[in-house]
């Protein structure tokens, strides 16, 4: 039995067409009519029969002696057919960070054309993740201090760092997208303190959050962050109980300023033992702010 869509999105057979259009052909009747003896004699139907939808049969009907569908104007969807899938996906293969925009440039398809055909095809737009390039014996630097911290799960470490917020444009993760089936951990090599930028410190103890602390400069150097230590962060642990203190394990990373001597020699003499950072008690390895 063959089934015919009306617009409304309404499933009817050829037969029940037939059937409404006699209907309407008796004495006295009207879309009304037809309409709630046809849903009274039909009560399986999901959706009832409206009047409107034998109004529109009706008026079918008399313009052009039949009852299926009007075939509809536009543009057919058979863009997401096979061959368009292949050449998509042939695309993707060739060149899978190209944006969506330009494959349907390419193509000659919609791009929401080009995503149907990524969605179904299961493919999902990774982000690109940005790296430190490692050099030299880096490698055997960042596991010897991953095997310290093992040993040393129960010690409380207040780490720190400055955030670099880039005045100019940068590459936007949001806007960059890999398309592939599997996770292709995309990564980006690139140095990053070369640009106009606004430097601020914090620091994460345990559950807290220490600062954040604004440089007055857009560079730190080791004089200011020698100021960051004696006060700012000086006047923080002083309001901390001392028993807290005492169990307290300060950690910096290698940048140039936390490497010059006056500061060292602070943090020997107020951290004694107790701080992790370039040739310090405990050595933090390079290039390792996603260690």
């Amino acid at each position: 039995m063959i089934q015919i869509v009306f617009d409304m999105g309404e499933k009817f057979t050829m037969q029940e067409r037939v059937k409404l259009i006699f209907m309407f052909g008796r004495d006295w009747a009207t879309y009304r009519s037809v309409a709630k003896e046809f849903n009274r004699t039909h009560p399986e139907r999901e959706k009832p029969l409206s009047h409107t939808t034998v109004c529109r049969l009706i008026k079918r009907f008399q313009e052009t002696g039949s009852v299926p569908d009007r075939e509809r104007c536009g543009r057919r969807k058979s863009v997401t057919d096979e061959e368009t899938s292949t050449m998509v996906l042939a695309n993707v293969a060739r060149s899978p960070v190209k944006p969506v925009r330009r494959i349907s440039q390419e193509l000659t398809i919609s791009k929401s054309s080009v995503h149907r055909i990524l969605k179904t095809q299961k493919f999902h737009p990774y982000k690109v993740h940005l790296v430190q390039a490692l050099h030299g014996d880096d490698t055997d630097g960042r596991l010897e201090f991953c095997e310290w911290v093992c040993n040393h799960l129960d010690s409380s470490i207040l780490f720190s760092d400055e955030a670099i917020f880039h005045l100019n444009g940068r590459v936007s993760r949001h806007n960059m997208r890999y398309w592939s089936e599997v996770n292709p951990n995309w990564h980006e090599e690139g140095h990053h303190q070369t640009n106009p930028k606004i430097m601020v410190w914090a620091g994460i103890w345990e559950e807290e959050i220490v600062g954040p602390y604004f440089f007055n400069t857009n560079n730190v150097t080791g004089e200011n962050y020698l100021e960051l230590l004696q006060t700012f962060l000086f006047e923080y642990l002083e309001n901390v109980p001392v028993i807290r203190r005492q169990n307290l394990l300060f950690q910096q990373d290698e940048a140039p300023p936390h490497f010059a001597i006056c500061v060292r020699d602070y943090l020997n003499q107020n951290f004694p033992e107790r701080w992790i950072g370039q040739r310090g008690p405990v050595e933090w390895p390079p290039r390792s702010p996603d260690l």
